[in-house]
């Protein structure tokens, strides 16, 4: 290699080689960090299920609070739990109508 670079026997070597050895040792540190990546990324996937479960109890029992108030207040019981489905419907509704829209638009596009 040295013959071949045009080094004389005092110049440092401008070049490395790789042995096996030395491709072995980089995919076992490679193969640690995939252990430890895959780790946090589950307990950070726990953390977060938890987190989204507490979430829903809080809303669920400030639903269920909210729906006791009304029915205290003397609303009909058939109306108290329909109200915010009916909202989300009109919501979910308006979101479909908006994705039609424009998946058509973008078909006629095509062709002119």
């Amino acid at each position: 290699m040295r013959a071949r670079r045009h080094l004389n026997y005092n110049d440092p070597d401008n070049f490395g080689i790789v042995t096996s050895d030395a491709l072995k040792n980089s995919a076992k540190i490679f193969w640690n960090d995939f252990i430890v990546a895959i780790g946090v990324t589950s307990i950070a996937l726990v953390v977060g299920g938890i987190v989204i479960m507490n979430i829903m109890l809080v809303s669920v029992t400030e639903r269920t609070r909210e729906i006791g108030i009304r029915n205290r207040w003397g609303a009909a019981f058939r109306y108290s739990p329909s109200i915010p489905i009916r909202v989300n419907r009109a919501f979910v509704a308006w979101g479909v109508h908006r994705r039609r829209r424009r998946v058509r638009t973008r078909k006629l596009r095509r062709f002119f």
